[in-house]
């Protein structure tokens, strides 16, 4: 697997992690991979990272647009109003 698959992998896990934390300490840990992963490669950024990340936070935008609009919020199949 070459650099370029190796850490687009670990961001994957990484986000799919932040995906199931369970709290924000962990987010925020997570968070802190994260940034040493992007830091590593601030250098010599590696082509598909800027993609990944874009559609990362796409997909944070319409989970803020979702909570946004409506009044509800569900969590791990609980409803909050």
């Amino acid at each position: 697997m070459n650099q370029k698959m190796k850490t687009i992998t670990k961001l994957k896990n990484i986000f799919k992690k932040i995906d199931e934390a369970q709290n924000p300490a962990e987010i925020e840990a997570l968070g802190v991979e994260v940034s040493s992963i992007l830091e590593q490669n601030a250098q010599k950024p590696i082509e598909g990272v800027a993609e990944f990340l874009l559609e990362r936070a796409n997909i944070l935008k319409q989970k803020i647009e979702s909570v946004s609009n409506n009044s509800d919020v569900t969590h791990k199949g609980l409803v909050y109003a």
